[in-house]
């Protein structure tokens, strides 16, 4: 029993088995939707390491300034 190639199938198209190139499949907007999405991340791990610091720094400046923050 042999086989014929799968191109040789009623159902197979011309251009059966042909790799199609892996940046077509995207689109410059959904490059650039998957930056933003990067950005806002950053920016949200920046947001709370600015308030980690920022508590810090108050606490240091609570003990070691006379109870007082700097900046209050």
């Amino acid at each position: 029993m042999t086989h014929g190639a799968p191109g040789d199938s009623a159902h197979a198209g011309a251009n059966y088995g042909a790799v199609q190139p892996f940046w077509s499949t995207f689109t410059i907007d959904d490059l650039v939707r998957v930056q933003q999405a990067q950005w806002g991340a950053f920016n949200t791990w920046q947001q709370s390491f600015l308030a980690f610091n920022n508590d810090l720094w108050e606490q240091w400046a609570s003990h070691f300034g006379g109870g007082v923050p700097i900046d209050g």
